[in-house]
């Protein structure tokens, strides 16, 4: 039985695409059929009187309407046959003043079947659709643009006005990926938007076609009028693609996004694997600890040399395409993930295409390549000055000749009669110069939470610091600096530990340390219960602050600063000097995200 176009609910929820040219009869008929075709469909598809391109309704508003159904084994019965669960979809497409609304449920992405005649809308046309309703935005999922793996990637707010919540320099290196927004509309009290999806919901009860077309339209309408600033403006805003061309930018750094894929394969309940395709076409699992060591030098950023960087000896070129960035691997695509409810597996290199997850920095840092879209912080080299501001010269670090010992090369035997680290180390800086009152713990173990733990037991002012100690030819190369992040993002999440996290670390540190007779308990307090009970007091106490601070001699703050500034203004053009702003500025900015204060010590 045939069904009219009015007995379909819609939702006030849809995608938006700009025309470029109307569709037809006969391209929409096309599309239709195909994607059946792709599904699969039942027999039982649902017949709609007049479903292309119908225009009764008005004459300028052109809708087209598919229902179908698919059927497929439930996922929680196996090796049982005869059962099989039924999914409706519907697709309503709208062409009104020269958009494409897309309504749809349990269906494919519209965009990619209409290739010459759609255009993705800017994320600020998205974004500025209720600017001038006196927006408040109550809830916002935001991802990191930072190049170094350090804290967290993704993050979500709730509030009742997060514009006054978040701090503005902190959002500067975060993409709002979407957003609850509320207005002083009536029509339009509580709205969700995703920009990347081009995605718009206005929350409310099922309505007919008509309402829907209302509505859309006057959504349209709001993305023609001249827009205020909002909150959103913060964020790295999204630009077009052309501008890689246009502005002739060069990359210089990527990281690649692993999180999916390791949520896959550790957290899948055992449903994907990886395997290895050999020359012979067949396929050899790769065990998990091979995936680990591979993936956890994958979390690190590469400089990019001639359009391509190297891991673990394989070789990745940059490709530039029409419309985007595309990596390109021999041996990512003989790497597969397999999926045991798919039939079909996908190999590395288009995985992390396909879902566009990697970043890519420019020698301009003002730009950053993410999931498939091209942003622009305009706040980044203004905030240079910020960034110094973490950043404290010690001159007691310009005559450091090493990290823990004049001779700690490992094939050198250590004195294992020695009491305290020599002199002109920077552990012994660090124990001796910057270490002031309360408990100061070596934790060196090769898998610490930092080199020395620092606990200040003070009325007013209580504070647990971290130590992370580098030593190294001073420089602003940035692959230096990195090394030490990378560290730093091991210790990110360890310095809110609990009472119980640090008890356990006080039974590893009952040992000397490397087997010498330096005592890990390095302030004049040696007994580990005093200790204790002081540092439960820090963690309770609401007024400690966390501190997370790099000790090196890397950096040259002199020098640091000149160079920073000349490149700010034009009169250096190192790439090294782009990564190096955008390595300082994820350090600054995940240490603010998760409440904790950046230092940096280096060489005056």
């Amino acid at each position: 039985m045939a069904i009219e176009l009015d007995n379909i609910e819609l939702t006030y929820n849809a995608q938006f695409y700009a025309l470029n040219k109307s569709l037809s009869n006969n391209l929409v008929s096309k599309v239709f059929k195909q994607i059946k075709n792709e599904k699969k469909t039942s027999l039982t598809n649902v017949p709609i009187n007049k479903n292309i391109r119908n225009n009764i309704r008005r004459k300028d508003v052109y809708v087209s309407a598919l229902v179908y159904s698919t059927e497929k084994s439930p996922s929680f019965i196996k090796n049982v046959s005869g059962y099989r669960e039924k999914k409706y979809s519907y697709i309503v497409l709208v062409e009104m003043n020269n958009m494409l609304v897309v309504s749809k449920l349990n269906a494919p992405d519209m965009g990619k079947y209409f290739p010459k005649h759609i255009k993705y809308l800017a994320h600020e046309e998205i974004n500025t659709v209720f600017s001038n309703d006196e927006p408040v935005f109550n809830k916002l999922n935001t991802s990191s643009t930072s190049l170094v793996d350090i804290g967290v990637r993704t993050a979500n707010y709730e509030g009742n006005d997060l514009k006054s919540a978040l701090n503005s320099y902190g959002v500067q290196q975060s993409i709002a990926n979407s957003y609850n927004v509320k207005t002083k509309s009536s029509e339009f009290d509580d709205n969700s938007v995703n920009p990347n999806t081009r995605r718009i919901k206005t929350k409310g009860k099922r309505t007919d076609i008509r309402s829907f077309i209302e509505w859309a339209e006057k959504i349209i309408v709001k993305m023609n009028q001249t827009k205020k600033s909002t909150f959103l403006d913060s964020f790295a805003a999204p630009i077009d693609y052309e501008q890689i061309k246009k502005n002739k930018l060069s990359p210089v750094g990527v990281l690649l996004r692993t999180e999916s894929l390791e949520d896959k394969i550790y957290n899948g309940d055992g449903n994907y694997e990886l395997k290895y395709k050999k020359s012979d076409k067949k396929y050899l699992t790769i065990k998990h600890s091979r995936f680990r060591k591979v993936i956890n030098e994958a979390k690190y950023s590469f400089t990019i040399s001639n359009n391509q960087f190297e891991l673990n000896k394989s070789t990745i070129e940059i490709k530039a395409l029409d419309n985007k960035l595309k990596l390109k691997s021999d041996d990512f695509r003989k790497i597969y993930l397999f999926n045991v409810n798919s039939k079909r597996p996908q190999n590395i290199e288009s995985y992390f295409n396909s879902k566009g997850d990697f970043s890519i920095i420019f020698q301009d840092p003002k730009y950053i390549y993410n999931k498939h879209q091209l942003y622009f912080d305009k706040g980044i080299l203004n905030n240079i000055e910020s960034l110094l501001q973490i950043v404290e010269p010690k001159d007691y670090l310009e005559d450091v000749i090493n990290e823990k010992l004049y001779s700690d090369n490992e094939k050198k035997k250590i004195d294992k009669t020695i009491t305290c680290f020599d002199e002109k180390t920077l552990f012994n800086m660090v124990e001796k110069k910057v270490y002031d009152e309360g408990h100061l713990i070596c934790d060196d173990l090769g898998d610490e939470w930092a080199d020395h733990i620092h606990c200040k037991i003070h009325d007013t002012s209580p504070e647990i610091l971290f130590y992370i100690s580098k030593h190294g030819e001073t420089s602003t190369k940035a692959s230096s600096l990195h090394d030490v992040l990378g560290q730093v993002s091991k210790n990110i999440g360890n310095i809110k530990f609990d009472k119980e996290k640090f008890e356990d670390k006080i039974k590893t540190w009952n040992n000397n340390w490397s087997g010498t007779k330096i005592n890990r308990l390095r302030s004049d307090e040696k007994d580990w219960n005093k200790v204790l009970d002081d540092v439960e007091k820090l963690i309770v106490n609401p007024k400690t602050v966390r501190t997370l601070c790099v000790v090196t001699t890397l950096l040259s703050y002199k020098q640091l600063k000149q160079e920073l500034i000349d490149f700010r203004d034009g009169k250096n053009k190192q790439k090294h000097l782009s990564q190096l702003i955008w390595f300082l500025a994820s350090y600054v900015n995940a240490c603010k995200i998760n409440e904790i204060k950046p230092r940096i010590l280096c060489k005056p």
